[in-house]
């Protein structure tokens, strides 16, 4: 069965995957059914949620940036400042900084949801995979060099 490129339908994990796979980003899917994108400094994690015939919530597609490198709590008020500059000055990827580890650490990451509603074609499926992986590598880049963070 041939599918038209341009009818919006149902967003699967495997039509995400598919999408990356035409992009050039080699993905994986974990145990938990994720797809990961891993990279050197960072990986980025796709989820979807709702979007079935029973569900009364449309589809969402979460992504996820973890940082490979945390941060010591020690760094608490810089890494807050640097992400409410990054939140304050960019539009959809979201900049977080979570609570203390064991090992008193503070894990770095970002997100992103985007509900989906009934579908999209692969046109914009594919332009929303490459933003979020262009806006995942921009963060990753100004952690490093920007905000000295990793």
């Amino acid at each position: 069965m041939r599918v038209d490129p341009l009818e919006a339908r149902p967003v699967t994990l495997g039509r995400v995957r598919q999408s990356l796979d035409r992009l050039g980003h080699d993905s994986t899917v974990d145990g938990t059914r994720r797809l990961v994108i891993p990279g050197q400094r960072a990986s980025l994690w796709f989820t979807l949620t709702g979007g079935q015939p029973t569900d009364s919530e449309p589809a969402m597609l979460s992504a996820q940036v973890v940082a490979h490198t945390r941060v010591p709590v020690a760094w608490e008020q810089r890494a807050l400042t640097a992400a409410n500059e990054w939140n304050n000055t960019r539009r959809l990827l979201r900049c977080c900084i979570g609570d203390a580890c064991d090992d008193l650490t503070l894990p770095i990451t970002a997100d992103m949801y985007v509900p989906l509603g009934p579908g999209v074609h692969d046109a914009l499926l594919d332009e929303l995979m490459e933003y979020v992986a262009v806006s995942a590598q921009a963060w990753v880049t100004w952690l490093h060099d920007d905000a000295m963070l990793i």
